[in-house]
C-alpha cells in the first residue's frame, strides 16, 4: 500500500511537469510572462483538487482594516465564510481576516529569486498577520519554484537560511517578537521535483524528497488548512526524506 501511495505522490509532480511543458512547447520564448502566468494557474488548479470545501483559491490583493495593502500575490487561500471585497473570476481583493495562505510562484529558482521571494512573501505575511487577533492562527506562506537552478540541497539551503536570518535580524524588535516573525514570514519553499525547505519554530529545515516535492508542498498546505487534530491526508501525501539539513535563523 505504501508503494501505491508513493506512486500517487509522484503522479502529482509528473502531471504538473507534463502540463507546464505544453505551453512552452507551443509558444517557445514568445511570451514568457504568459508562460509564468499559466504556471500559477496550474498550481492553483492542482491545489483546488485537494482543497476543503470551505476554502477558495484566487489571485490578487489583501487589505488590512486600516487600508494598508499587500503587493499582488500569485495565489491566495481564503475562507468562504468571510466577505470578499472584490471578485472578478479568480482575481480577488480580500480582508486580511479571511486569508489562510499565500504563495508566490516562480518558473525557476536562483539566489536572487529566492531572496526576492522571501522578502516579498514575508512582508505580505506581516501585513496579513498584523490584522489577525487570534494568537493560535498560523499562515501558510509559500514559495513554489517549478524548476530548480540546482539539484543540490545544500546549494538551495544556504541562500534560504541566510535570507531568513537577514530578514529576522532586520524585523525583530520589541514590537515584533520572534513568535510573531515566525508566524508571518515565508515558511515553506519548494524547488523542482525534489526539494522542500520549511521554517519549523526557529529552524530552517531542508529535505530531499526525490520526485515528491510538489505533493509534499500541497500536503503541508493542507495541514495548515485542516482543523487541529485532523490529518485526513496521512499516508497519501507524506514522504520520507533521503536527506535533511537544519539551521537556526536566530543564531
Amino acid at each position: 500500500m505504501k508503494q501505491e501511495h508513493q506512486k500517487f505522490q509522484e503522479s502529482i509532480g509528473k502531471e504538473m511537469s507534463a502540463v507546464k511543458d505544453r505551453v512552452r512547447n507551443l509558444i517557445g520564448d514568445a511570451n514568457w510572462g504568459e508562460d509564468g502566468r499559466y504556471k500559477e494557474i496550474l498550481l492553483m488548479n492542482m491545489i483546488g483538487k485537494h482543497l476543503p470545501a470551505r476554502y477558495s483559491v484566487g489571485t490578487g490583493f489583501v487589505v488590512r482594516s486600516n487600508g494598508e495593502l499587500t503587493t499582488q500575490m500569485d495565489i491566495i487561500l481564503f475562507e468562504d465564510t468571510y466577505p470578499v471585497l472584490f471578485r472578478e473570476g479568480p482575481f480577488v481583493v480580500l480582508p486580511a481576516q479571511g486569508v489562510r495562505g499565500i504563495i508566490e510562484v516562480k518558473s525557476t529558482s536562483s539566489r536572487e529569486i529566492i531572496q526576492e521571494g522571501i522578502i516579498k512573501g514575508s512582508k505580505n505575511g506581516q501585513i496579513i498577520m498584523s490584522d489577525r487577533v487570534d494568537i493560535d492562527f498560523d499562515l501558510f506562506n509559500g514559495l513554489f519554484c517549478f524548476d530548480s537552478h540546482s539539484e543540490n540541497l545544500e546549494t538551495l539551503f544556504e541562500p534560504v537560511h541566510n535570507q531568513l536570518k537577514e530578514f529576522a535580524k532586520a524585523n525583530i524588535s520589541p514590537m515584533f517578537r520572534k513568535d510573531a516573525f515566525i508566524r508571518s514570514c515565508v515558511n515553506c519553499l519548494s524547488f523542482g521535483s525534489d526539494h522542500i525547505i520549511g521554517l519549523v519554530d526557529g529552524d530552517a529545515v531542508g529535505y530531499t524528497f526525490p520526485g515528491l516535492a510538489p505533493a509534499y508542498f500541497i500536503s503541508i498546505l493542507m495541514k495548515f488548512l485542516q482543523e487541529r487534530g485532523n490529518d485526513a491526508l496521512r499516508g497519501y501525501l507524506q514522504a520520507i526524506p533521503t536527506k535533511a539539513l537544519r539551521g537556526n535563523i536566530f543564531d
